[in-house]
């Protein structure tokens, strides 16, 4: 069981400052991750690659992923974006997610996962924040070299909740372009979870509505044509996994759609439901549980 002290302690440290490519806390962070997931056993690779950043200069990126020995089973990714944008420590965005993937880890380790029908990658996703580059480069990686990826399940912002409404957080711009699509969630009060998925990971998608809602209010959100009739449901890490035609959910409190601090300085520990994302972490743990062991 993930215990809510644990979450806060992963939170505290990876939110003390803001965690933008290339800042001290960034390379900070990097480390904490790293050096976590090799306690728990695992083997860590720095998966680096490069790319242009948006003052035209080549930088180099970096995912890390943790993986036992060799595998020869199909993978499941367990990921989630350590970046940040400048100015904000991201508590929600995305230490919450890392949090959680962390402490999933540390159950889900190299010796539970011996002898089952699935390997797992825990993959700490970088430059999300930058359009989703970590994850589109790991993608193509998988496609071109043919890795038999089964499962894709990201967290993206887990710990927020307010007893407002929907529609009376829902940005205005949002609410007038998609309301057909957003109606029948516009009165319900902002203390659910959120499951995105595609067509193609529908039966990934319910999994987890399962596990989820005996723990929280649960909703299951199908992305029709790949999420491209609503683009923010394909604004994570999920979605390049989606365009190479692999089952992949996302796990949210849907974002900037609820929290008013997203991307902001306030984005702050002390803004987080700890009570929620503890039972949100213990039902995506259930779930990831019942796909290793079916």
């Amino acid at each position: 069981m993930i215990e809510k002290f644990e979450l806060w302690k992963h939170i505290n440290f990876l939110s003390l400052y803001p965690r933008n490519p290339h800042s001290k806390h960034y390379y900070d962070s990097q480390k904490y991750i790293e050096e976590f997931l090799e306690r728990i056993g695992y083997i860590v690779i720095e998966d680096k690659f490069p790319y242009i950043d948006e003052d035209g200069n080549r930088k180099i990126g970096t995912n890390i992923i943790a993986k036992s020995d060799e595998e020869k089973q199909p993978i499941i990714i367990i990921g989630a974006h350590y970046d940040s944008v400048p100015n904000s420590p991201g508590a929600d965005d995305n230490a919450t997610g890392i949090a959680v993937l962390l402490e999933i880890a540390k159950i889900i380790n190299p010796e539970y996962i011996k002898d089952k029908k699935y390997a797992i990658w825990y993959v700490a996703f970088d430059l999300e924040e930058l359009g989703m580059l970590g994850s589109k480069f790991l993608a193509n990686y998988i496609s071109q070299r043919n890795i038999n990826v089964k499962y894709v399940v990201v967290f993206e912002m887990l710990g927020f909740t307010c007893k407002k409404r929907v529609i009376q957080t829902i940005p205005k711009l949002i609410l007038i372009k998609y309301w057909d699509i957003l109606l029948k969630y516009l009165m319900l009060k902002n203390d659910f979870i959120v499951i995105v998925g595609d067509e193609n990971s529908s039966s990934l998608a319910k999994l987890f509505e399962k596990t989820l809602r005996n723990k929280v209010n649960t909703i299951n959100f199908l992305a029709e044509y790949k999420g491209h009739n609503f683009p923010i449901t394909r604004i994570s890490d999920h979605s390049p996994f989606w365009d190479i035609n692999i089952p992949a959910i996302m796990i949210t409190d849907t974002s900037f759609l609820r929290n008013h601090n997203y991307h902001k300085k306030s984005d702050t520990l002390e803004t987080l439901d700890f009570e929620f994302l503890t039972k949100v972490a213990n039902g995506i743990l259930e779930g990831i549980k019942k796909i290793i062991e079916i």
